[in-house]
């Protein structure tokens, strides 16, 4: 799947449906975007990565398909782990929610831009030092770890604390809230919480590329469809945004699957290069119950301590 006029079709396709998703959650008026709406943009997100799907096996092979699926899942669930923190942020610094529709846009934008380099030169390096693939997938089982050792826990005081230091020391920052990067006071200009949200934001999307792309070159070297899953798990992060922040509190088990899933894949990096044969529906199976399991053990636990508190 290395055709020119395929990719250069893609990019008109992902294109139109950027504008599409954006253009539709604009239209919702005030600043967050109800969960109705998100949920519907979601799903529909989803069909249309599904659909994709389907046309891959229909103009390649089901071997591709099957490889483009578990690459979006695997990326789809990084970007709910991404979002999380993009929560902090915001609550952090106490975005309202208008302004961080704006911030969203320009954080999922430049992750657009973000992965295609990330994915041109990652593949590139690996082809020539097929060795990172060992510590790639020593990375992924640490940041595996990490998560669970961490229990899933951020301190919103520490989040981002070194860059928004660093921010402060060679700018000037003003606390008041404002829908603006920068505002002027008394003839000066000041950069505001905001400017220092998106900067965290993009920090976190750089940081985010980095750990994402290892990944899904777990699943296959494609440079078509690592991008294309990639690119597929990106739209409709905006509205998926506000769909998980309504629910960030109740699913508080979700860390613990995307903790598996990295496990999982770093182990599985590391032992393809070994010989070993992953096929691809035991990968769509490992992300499926990672996600299923801590979903319904966060579901349980809520009704429980709602039944606790009723009593």
């Amino acid at each position: 799947m290395s055709l020119h006029y395929g990719y250069v079709a893609f990019l008109f396709f992902f294109a139109f449906l950027i504008f599409l998703d954006f253009s539709v959650s604009n239209k919702v008026k005030g600043g967050s975007i109800s969960y109705r709406v998100s949920a519907i943009i979601t799903a529909a997100c989803f069909t249309i990565a599904m659909i994709f799907a389907l046309g891959i096996y229909l103009f390649s092979s089901k071997e591709d398909s099957l490889l483009f699926i578990t690459g979006y899942l695997i990326e789809f669930s990084l970007s709910i782990d991404n979002i999380f923190i993009f929560i902090l942020i915001f609550q952090k610094f106490n975005i309202n929610d208008k302004a961080q529709r704006r911030v969203l846009t320009i954080g999922i934008l430049s992750a657009i831009v973000l992965r295609f380099f990330a994915i041109s030169f990652g593949i590139g390096i690996l082809e020539k030092m097929s060795w990172l693939f060992y510590a790639f997938g020593l990375i992924l089982i640490y940041g595996g770890i990490s998560i669970i050792k961490d229990r899933g826990t951020s301190d919103k005081k520490e989040l981002g604390k070194f860059t928004d230091s660093l921010i402060r020391k060679f700018f000037r920052i003003t606390d008041s809230e404002s829908d603006k990067f920068i505002v002027r006071k008394k003839g000066k200009l000041y950069f505001t919480n905001l400017f220092i949200a998106l900067i965290l934001i993009e920090k976190s999307d750089i940081i985010f590329a980095a750990d994402s792309i290892p990944v899904i070159l777990s699943i296959t070297n494609d440079v078509f469809i690592v991008f294309t899953s990639n690119m597929f798990a990106i739209l409709g992060m905006r509205s998926m945004y506000f769909l998980v922040s309504n629910f960030s509190k109740k699913f508080i088990y979700i860390r613990y699957g995307l903790a598996v899933i990295l496990i999982y894949m770093g182990i599985k990096m590391i032992f393809a290069r070994l010989g070993f044969v992953f096929f691809p529906l035991l990968s769509i199976a490992v992300i499926a119950f990672s996600f299923i399991i801590p979903i319904c053990i966060s579901l349980k636990n809520g009704c429980s301590v709602k039944k606790d508190v009723s009593n």
